[in-house]
This record gives C-alpha cells, structure tokens and sequence, in this order.
C-alpha cells in the first residue's frame, strides 16, 4: 500500500504503508502531489489510458467542479494550489472520489 508521506502517520494498518512522493510511477500510475484535503493527498495519472484520477483534490457534483468543504480540507491555499497543478496536465478523462467522470477533459491550460 502507498500513501502520501505526510499522511502514513495517521494511517493505522498491520502492514506496511511505502510513501508515494511527487512524480512517482506505481503500477504505471503517475503520483501526483495534490495537498489540501490532507497534507499528504496524492492524484494519480494514467497515461496509457489518458485518465486522471483526482482522490479527493476536487469534486464534480452536478457537473460543477470544486474542491470539497472546508470541514473536508486541511488547507485551502494547498488544495487551490493543487486543483492548479491538476488543471496543467494533460488527460482526455478525469475520475472522481465524489462525483461523477468527465469523459472529454478541456485541455490543459
């Protein structure tokens, strides 16, 4: 199991939890350091299948995207940052922990 570095403190399991860091490849997964919701929030990009995968780093309620509430978030600045970051890539389908997919992307600005 991988988990953001700052957050495998507050992570309780039997087993080993390996820090994911910016940049890593897990699984052919790009990680992608999107804090805010925790200090240790990661994304993570597919590639091969064009498909970004936003955990909780935003939401798409509606068909509005949005990061979470505040009572949701650690840090407002660091998830706004983050949402940035995510916005700068380059993917055709984005995954969401709330919400439902976006099958067509805008491109990456």
């Amino acid at each position: 199991m991988w988990a953001g570095a700052p957050d495998i403190p507050q992570i309780e399991l039997a087993r080993p939890i390996a820090p994911a860091q910016d940049g890593d490849e897990i699984f052919g997964l790009r990680v992608i350091a999107t804090p805010g919701h925790t200090a240790g929030h990661i994304s993570l990009l597919d590639p091969a299948g064009s498909t970004l995968l936003t955990g909780d780093a935003i939401t798409n309620i509606g068909g509005e995207r949005a990061f979470p509430p505040a009572p949701f978030g650690e840090d407002a600045v660091a998830r706004l940052e983050s949402i940035r970051k995510l916005g700068t890539l380059g993917f055709e389908h984005a995954l969401f922990a709330h919400g439902v997919p976006l099958q067509q992307a805008p491109p990456p600005r």
